[in-house]
């Protein structure tokens, strides 16, 4: 008999707050069974043991309202009768050995009620834990471990187990069908009932005495198999994964761990009864883990296997691993277990297809667009990636794309945008040139998928933008293809005796680092004779051996391996991989030669960029402490010129990006570039003075995120502003400030557009000099605006 499985989500909920408000802290949760007693008599057992068991506290009722009612049990061991009486013979009641006081579980109990209608006996406590001891004789007696969500008849022969061939007899009596007494007797000679129902008490006719104890069984899946081989035959074998952390490759009933790993969204929980009679479960611990969910939350077993399916929801979790501990608890004992969880990054090749729905706002029926992606993010947050122009349909050119995860979830933002020149290029024939946006909005639905709104814009086609709209799932297919340099040379590189060799490799490539490793075969006897390390571009130097013992190196060096630090090669992602690698390899110990036959550079990243320029004022000289904010599509980035003139902006894909440049006192100005596959300088960009005939104001810089501060100023011609005078100041955000200076800051906290006023005061405020306003002067972002999309990713 399975437990009852409650939906998720809602579900989830409420029977979190049931559990709250009304069930105890401790083993399962306190419950209600209920009794139909009859007029005349009835057999009946209790599945739960009651918080009160006094006759005077269950039958409250019939006391308080003089019903007439007597309550009888048998007692195997003494082959004795013991009884309750109301309210006539009330003095049995306390008769030492002869009366009874309390009902429990694990007994039949005769109940002769005088009243004249059915009654409904309210049973509240926790279910019954323990086994049944059973005599060598006749024992009237009630089955345990009936859960009250799975209050149901379960098989006898499954609860009595091996113990079936010590019972005779079982009898239960029933005035439902008004035929009294139904008997199942093991020798097959008469078998009028083969279940077991909670609520019935029954009589058990036995050749020996035993007693029926349920053994709570875990099993979870074993440690994981990992490539190349993914057998249990292997199991275990140098390639499994010890999820304990203990040096145990532990088997499915020692495991204690349940790992959701990059490549599972399930796993599972069996449940299994080793001993006899009813065994009841329950799943504790989900209410601490937002992030586990669970389809079946308690049951009851005899000999079959309950099976609790464990799903791991990522939604809204940022990448990183997660731990908790869950507990089955049951009658006879409980099982703490670690469930670990892994919410991978973006990280991958992700291949899919967009359905387009509207076109310009109209519903359109358009092919689907192809899409193979290889994204990655780095530690701000930011996402770069490649639309792969051979592997997506539509895509005449790879396709840079840059972009961003919201905090707090894992919703993303990547856009990218390229343009094919006018002329006779197969690629573009027409006599005008064509640029097309692309942009995903997207959830990380699960862990191998990623799904969301889709939308791409075609300019200079015609007069107005061809903006088409719809969704897209993209599938994870594999992780990031590296970047691979090697250098093996045509002649095996001898490594001389006591002597230094040094090889080389160039990587052209301006590649941003997401991972790296380097690999190495090095043929020695002894290899404690040597050292090797690298040298990477910007001279940071990692040594990959020390002088360790052993024979030969063939090894990939990574940011796990021994006897690496663990953040040497950490400290080189987001670097430019470009320049000049140099493998060193020291012999410091006479007596041996050794060969070089090759080594390697593999290297996870995508290619990346810089935007630099010179800023100067009109009589040629540099200017320092300009703002300069980069915007492409929801990158934002802001930087000052230095006390060249000169900025840098790295670590760029292709696409066109716009510049915000401003300073006090000059004249704001606005550039976009493109970056094709190169770097990219501006030079000589001039910012001219603002040559005032009345009072201006100015701010730097004008455009950036929230919290984005600002620097105002109000010039005016010479004489205008006398000494005292009052400047009043409102910001747009409700803030305003009166001040003596013609400088002021102030921090805008949320997004928007803001109007910005500046009026210019004697010292007395009666008199009004000079006003002026700016019209969404300021712009802060907190990332794209995509409301006009009227689109929400759920």
């Amino acid at each position: 008999m399975k437990g009852a499985k409650p939906g998720k989500d809602i579900i989830i909920l409420f029977l979190t707050v049931i559990f709250t408000l009304f069930f105890a802290a401790n083993f399962l949760f306190a419950e209600q069974q209920k009794i139909i007693i009859k007029p005349g008599w009835n057999l009946i057992s209790i599945q739960l043991e009651p918080a009160d068991p006094r006759i005077e506290t269950i039958f409250f009722d019939w006391i308080n309202n003089g019903y007439s009612f007597t309550v009888w049990e048998y007692d195997a061991a003494y082959e004795s009768w013991r009884t309750y009486q109301h309210p006539e013979h009330f003095f049995l009641n306390n008769i030492t050995g002869l009366s009874i006081t309390e009902i429990k579980p694990k007994k039949g109990y005769w109940i002769n009620s005088g009243h004249f209608t059915n009654y409904e006996l309210i049973i509240e406590g926790e279910p019954a834990t323990g086994g049944i001891n059973i005599q060598s004789a006749w024992n009237l007696v009630g089955f345990t471990g009936f859960h009250s969500e799975s209050f149901g008849e379960m098989d006898i022969d499954n609860i009595l187990g091996e113990k079936k061939a010590m019972v005779e007899e079982i009898w239960f009596y029933n005035r439902d069908l008004g035929e009294g007494y139904k008997a199942h007797m093991t020798d097959g000679t008469k078998r009028e009932f083969s279940t077991v129902v909670p609520g019935r008490g029954y009589w058990i006719k036995t050749n020996a005495g035993f007693s029926l104890l349920p053994v709570l069984g875990i099993t979870l899946e074993a440690d994981i198999d990992l490539p190349p081989l993914r057998t249990q035959i292997a199991f275990p074998g140098p390639e499994d994964e010890d999820l304990g952390g203990d040096g145990i490759y532990d088997n499915g009933q020692d495991q204690s761990y349940i790992s959701f790993r990059d490549r599972f969204e399930y796993r599972y929980i069996n449940i299994a009864n080793f001993g006899e009679g009813i065994l009841n479960w329950s799943l504790t611990g989900l209410e601490e883990l937002d992030w586990l969910d669970a389809d079946v939350l308690s049951g009851s077993t005899t000999t079959e296997t309950d099976i609790i399916t464990l799903g791991a929801c990522r939604d809204g979790l940022l990448p990183g691993d997660y731990e908790g501990t869950i507990t089955v608890q049951a009658d006879t004992g409980s099982k703490q277990i670690t469930v670990l969880m892994n919410v991978p990054p973006l990280d991958g090749d992700y291949q899919g297809t967009a359905k387009i729905y509207l076109v310009n706002g109209q519903p359109a029926d358009v092919a689907d667009v192809d899409l193979y992606l290889r994204i990655f993010e780095n530690d701000q947050g930011e996402i770069k990636g490649i639309i792969d122009k051979d592997k997506s349909v539509l895509f005449p050119v790879d396709v840079h794309l840059s972009g961003h995860i919201y905090e707090g979830t894992n919703q993303n933002v990547i856009r990218g945008k390229y343009r094919l020149a006018a002329g006779p290029d197969a690629l573009n024939p027409f006599p005008f040139s064509l640029e097309r946006e692309i942009m995903l909005i997207g959830n990380r639905s699960t862990i191998n998928s990623i799904e969301g709104f889709y939308q791409e814009t075609i300019l200079n086609a015609l007069p107005r933008p061809i903006v088409t709209a719809g969704t897209f799932l993209l599938s994870r297919q594999k992780t990031l293809t590296p970047w691979s340099y090697e250098d093996v040379p045509s002649q095996i590189t001898n490594i001389p005796d006591g002597g230094v060799i040094e090889r080389e490799i160039i990587i052209d490539e301006k590649l941003l680092i997401n991972e790296i490793n380097i690999w190495v075969k090095i043929n020695h006897i002894h290899t404690e004779d040597l050292q090797v390390y690298l040298i990477t571009p910007d001279d940071q130097t990692i040594m990959l051996h020390d002088h360790q013992t052993g024979i030969n190196i063939d090894t990939v060096y990574d940011t796990l391996t021994w006897p690496l630090p663990q953040n040497a090669f950490e400290n080189l992602k987001g670097t430019n991989a470009q320049g000049t690698w140099r493998l060193v390899i020291e012999d410091t110990v006479s007596g041996t030669n050794g060969r070089l036959p090759g080594w390697g550079i593999n290297i996870i990243g995508v290619p990346s960029f810089t935007l630099a320029g010179f800023i100067k004022d009109e009589s040629g000289n540099a200017f320092e402490g300009a703002a300069i904010t980069l915007f492409n599509g929801p990158i934002i980035k802001t930087l000052y010129s230095g006390v060249n003139g000169r900025f840098q902006f790295s670590g760029l894909g292709n696409g066109e990006y716009h510049l915000h440049l401003a300073k006090i006192g000059c004249i704001s100005k606005d550039i976009s570039v493109w970056i094709e596959n190169g770097d990219v300088s501006l030079n000589n960009i001039i910012l001219s003075s603002i040559n005032v005939e009345n009072c201006q104001m100015i701010a730097a810089p004008q455009k950036g995120q929230k919290a984005l501060q600002v620097t105002f100023a109000l010039l005016a011609p010479r004489g205008v502003i006398q000494p005292g005078d009052i400047i009043s100041w409102d910001f747009g955000d409700g803030t305003t400030l009166e001040a003596t200076s013609t400088e002021t800051e102030h921090s805008y906290s949320d997004a928007g557009c803001y109007t910005v006023q500046a009026s210019l005061f004697d010292g007395s405020k009666t008199t009004q000099r000079a006003h002026t306003s700016q019209v969404d002067f300021i712009h802060v972002y907190e990332g794209p605006d995509v409301s006009y999309l009227n689109f929400v990713v759920s």
